[in-house]
């Protein structure tokens, strides 16, 4: 979806081809979609999904996910990551502080009806 999303945003509304915080954005897009895949829905039953909408804008982009899955129990702490040595990273559980780190703004809400909107 993010290779489709590109060349048409980058030729209409974009106004930048800043290779950096692309990156940046579709690593944050990964890391919250992974994390929703893992933990949304820890028992696959193959019915699960999730949605995910990007938009352009001439300044900025936005990608929100929604989902049906379990709540985000407490996020956990922030924690800097430029304070922290590269070789001693966990292999997990740090994909909300990558995609953090990655992005200018970051919320999670749970509807009433039971649904993760990212």
């Amino acid at each position: 979806m993010l290779q489709r999303f590109w060349p048409a945003t980058l030729g209409a509304a974009l106004q930048t081809d800043d290779e950096a915080w692309r990156a940046e954005f579709e690593t944050a897009v990964i890391e919250i979609g992974t994390n929703i895949a893992r933990h949304a829905y820890p028992t696959s039953s193959g019915t699960e999904m999730m949605q995910l909408w990007l938009r352009a804008y001439t300044d900025h982009v936005e990608a929100a996910f929604r989902d049906q899955g379990i709540p985000l129990k407490e996020p956990p702490p922030r924690s800097p990551l430029e304070s922290v040595d590269l070789l001693d990273l966990p292999e997990g559980g740090i994909g909300l502080e990558i995609a953090r780190a990655a992005l200018d703004r970051l919320d999670y809400e749970r509807t009433p009806e039971g649904t993760n909107l990212w």
